[in-house]
């Protein structure tokens, strides 16, 4: 008999468990996309961190855009420049209705350093506004270009302030404030205002006011004395009394006495008593501006850039850099409720500001 063939059994391979890969590389890919925004974020927020490197000779583009309520970053950018040999020239490229009166100034003082200290190219190019505090700016530069539509002037400070009393008493609130002075909570939106704290904030919108003056004669007056000789016609229509009922009991005849700021600066007290007439607060367009010599040519950011090309020696088609104050991430993040909050913390009290309302 014969044996019977032996029937092949079926073996089971067990199979090792698959090993985890496509998990370890999403976290991977994960972790790379956070380093990559973390670089650009320093990338882009070039004041505190990391910036394009200079290849170079160049013209350096600082933009300062909206309400001027603080000055750290854009300082920074300005300080950025001033300290980089190949940088020749810096334009302050602005639109902004102005702001607060110390974080204008600080701007001004930093880029009138690159002008002065750093002998570097310095050019003011206006957008669709820059007034107040915008062009206290401005005035740092070697020269101010406008477009012709450009809203500008509004030389001059305002103090808001808010009275909440009312509200307070509808909802049956009863503030408690304890002070260790009788003006210490001069500006308080929790009570009406007295004629003392009126006295007070008038005395510092006045000195501020006179601090502004100053600058603009400081900057501005060979160009307003110019303008005087060249065209007077203009500049009485322009700054007709018959549109604005101006007079001579108005604040800006009062912050200071006649001749005294322009013997300050050593200048002709005819150009004192000429700024004064236009500084009572209104705005210009960027023509009237310009005949009133507040600013110097009718042109585009592309004319800025060209004439500052043209000093710096690198020709009309420079180079440029271009550098904002901050980071287009965190503006895309945190912008508007950072600004909501900005506009509405000026209610806690008052704020003097060179800014023109409404802009």
């Amino acid at each position: 008999m014969e044996t019977p063939a032996l029937l092949p059994q079926t073996v089971t391979l067990v199979q090792p468990p698959p090993r985890r890969r496509g998990c370890f590389k999403f976290v991977l890919f994960v972790f790379f996309v956070l380093v990559v925004l973390v670089v650009l974020n320093q990338l882009l927020t070039f004041p505190t961190g990391i910036s394009f490197p200079v290849l170079g000779r160049s013209v350096g583009v600082v933009r300062i855009e909206g309400p001027i309520n603080d000055s750290a970053q854009t300082v920074k950018v300005i300080r950025s420049f001033r300290s980089n040999p190949l940088i020749l020239a810096i334009i302050l490229r602005l639109d902004t209705p102005g702001g607060a009166v110390a974080a204008s100034e600080e701007i001004y003082r930093e880029a009138l350093k690159a002008r002065v200290e750093d002998k570097k190219i310095v050019i003011a190019s206006m957008g669709n506004a820059a007034a107040s505090g915008g062009y206290y700016i401005a005035m740092a530069a070697d020269e101010i270009y406008a477009n012709a539509g450009t809203i500008t002037g509004s030389i001059g400070v305002i103090a808001l302030d808010w009275n909440l009393q009312q509200i307070l008493q509808r909802l049956q609130i009863d503030p408690i404030v304890l002070k260790s002075g009788e003006h210490k909570d001069t500006g308080s939106p929790l009570r009406e205002m007295r004629e003392t704290d009126r006295h007070l904030l008038m005395g510092l919108i006045r000195d501020s006011y006179r601090q502004f003056v100053r600058e603009v004669l400081r900057s501005r007056a060979p160009q307003i004395e110019k303008a005087m000789a060249d065209h007077p016609t203009r500049i009485a229509d322009i700054l007709s009394t018959a549109t604005t009922q101006a007079s001579t009991d108005t604040l800006q005849w009062q912050a200071f006495k006649p001749g005294s700021v322009a013997a300050e600066v050593g200048v002709s007290p005819a150009v004192e008593d000429a700024l004064r007439w236009m500084a009572d607060g209104r705005i210009y367009t960027g023509e009237q501006a310009q005949a009133l010599g507040l600013i110097d040519k009718i042109g585009t950011l592309t004319d800025a850039i060209e004439q500052a090309g043209e000093r710096a020696g690198l020709g009309k088609k420079p180079s440029v850099v271009e550098r904002s104050p901050e980071s287009a991430i965190p503006s895309l993040l945190g912008m508007a409720a950072r600004q909501f909050w900005q506009e509405f913390s000026r209610g806690r009290g008052t704020s003097v500001e060179m800014r023109t309302e409404g802009l």
